[in-house]
């Protein structure tokens, strides 16, 4: 399945995290300031 998130706010980003640790899911993750996403993409798995 896949998943997009456009905007990493207080919710938002709980919510991606929370999708990194189920198998079968690929995210994608858009925020305006790249170091928000960063904590998402060192836990996940980036291809």
């Amino acid at each position: 399945m896949n998943v997009a998130f456009i905007g990493l706010g207080i919710m938002g980003n709980r919510m991606a995290s929370n999708l990194l640790r189920h198998d079968g899911i690929t995210l994608t993750v858009f925020n305006r300031s790249p170091e928000a996403m960063a904590p998402l993409k060192s836990a996940g798995r980036n291809g």
